[in-house]
């Protein structure tokens, strides 16, 4: 009556597969391709840009710059060395080595002109305000 053997469930197992999951190997795939992604966008592509600009602010360094050292030192970059280290002033008369990528930030670049000597605007409209005071005050004598 119902002879059915091992053989006859195999077959039943694989006309299903071929009815419905043709295409099922690509659509499968498909998650772990948009997981790839969105991981490249969010991650990867952010850190990559990041290693790019520090490498470049290292490159770019030069005696006279004001430095950050990543472990919180400030100084002045007083000589470059090589392509690898330079020498940070620290304190008058103080010099340390460091590697140039341990250079975290850039405070202020090097200044070619000695504007940061001369005085600003702000000062010399205030020592005009002061000299139209003073000269009042004696005109009233």
């Amino acid at each position: 009556m119902l002879a059915l053997t091992l053989s006859d469930f195999s077959l039943i197992g694989t006309a299903n597969a071929q009815a419905f999951g043709g295409s099922s190997g690509i659509v499968s795939f498909l998650p772990f391709v948009l997981i790839l992604g969105i991981m490249y966008f969010l991650v990867i592509r952010p850190q990559s840009k990041k290693a790019k600009e520090h490498r470049d602010m290292v490159s770019a360094l030069k005696k006279g710059d004001r430095v950050v050292v990543s472990n919180g030192i400030l100084g002045v970059v007083s000589k470059v060395i090589d392509d690898h280290e330079i020498t940070v002033e620290i304190a008058s008369g103080v010099d340390i080595k460091v590697v140039r990528s341990s250079v975290s930030q850039v405070v202020s670049k090097k200044t070619t002109t000695p504007a940061a000597n001369s005085e600003g605007p702000a000062v010399k409209k205030t020592t005009a305000l002061k000299k139209k005071a003073a000269a009042k005050k004696s005109s009233k004598k």
